[in-house]
C-alpha cells in the first residue's frame, strides 16, 4: 500500500523553481542596467573589426583540424585532449614531427 504523501509536497520543488527563476531574472536585470548599451555604429564596428575576422579565423582552424585529423588518421575523439579520466597527450607527438 503506497504510503500518502501530504498535500504541501509539491511546494518545495515550487518554491526552488521560481527562486531559481527570480534569482536568474535579477542577475540579468543587474548585469542590463549595469552595462552601459552600445550605440550602432559601435556594434558595426564591432562585428567588423573583431567578430568577422575571429569567425574566418574560427573556420580556418577548424579546416586545418580536419585535415590534420585526416592526415594523421584521427577519427572521432582519438586526439581530443579534454577527454577523462586518461588525458590523450600520446596524440601530441605526432602534430611536431
Amino acid at each position: 500500500m503506497p504510503i500518502a504523501k501530504p498535500f504541501y509536497a509539491g511546494v518545495h520543488g515550487g518554491f526552488w523553481f521560481i527562486f531559481k527563476v527570480s534569482l536568474y531574472i535579477y542577475f540579468f536585470m543587474w548585469l542590463r542596467f549595469t552595462i552601459p548599451r552600445y550605440r550602432f555604429d559601435q556594434l558595426m564596428r564591432l562585428g567588423w573589426h573583431f567578430l568577422i575576422p575571429l569567425s574566418i579565423i574560427n573556420v580556418l582552424l577548424v579546416g586545418v583540424a580536419l585535415i590534420a585529423g585526416a592526415y594523421f588518421h584521427l577519427h572521432g575523439w582519438d586526439c581530443f585532449w579534454l577527454r577523462l579520466p586518461r588525458p590523450s597527450w600520446r596524440c601530441w607527438p605526432r602534430f611536431l614531427f
